[in-house]
């Protein structure tokens, strides 16, 4: 259940941007980059751990992203075949930017995970333009 979650330094990052997820939020981290699995209405929390499906929806929303998503990767060596994940963004110009890795990640959720972190990086950009 902990990969359905942003990281702690993806939830202190969105955090810094101002990026707030509307309740209900189920988790937090507090103060250590510990999940906490807690109703908010019932604690106090520092930081918001949002689920990745609602960041991906507030990327959507706020900054325009029209999808930010993993792919697979079909790796062939010798008389084996396997998969690594990479990932893509595309926001409302169109423009398209990918993973630059060249063999991907091992998972899907370290991929998703990279993913996270270059929308932040885009939204840090898109904030220090205004």
């Amino acid at each position: 259940m902990e990969n359905d979650f942003v990281t702690y330094e993806q939830a202190v990052a969105l955090q810094e941007l101002g990026i707030y997820i509307q309740p209900p939020v189920y988790c937090c981290y507090q103060k250590t980059p510990i999940l906490f699995i807690l109703p908010t209405a019932m604690t106090t929390f520092d930081i918001i751990a949002p689920l990745k499906s609602q960041v991906f929806r507030l990327f959507r929303e706020e900054y325009n992203i029209l999808h930010a998503l993993v792919v697979p990767i079909k790796i062939t060596a010798s008389d084996k075949e396997g998969y690594r994940y990479s990932w893509e963004i595309i926001d409302e110009q169109e423009e398209w930017v990918s993973d630059e890795s060249l063999l991907g990640y091992y998972t899907y959720e370290e991929a998703e995970n990279a993913c996270i972190d270059k929308l932040i990086e885009i939204a840090k950009q898109q904030d220090n333009g205004k």
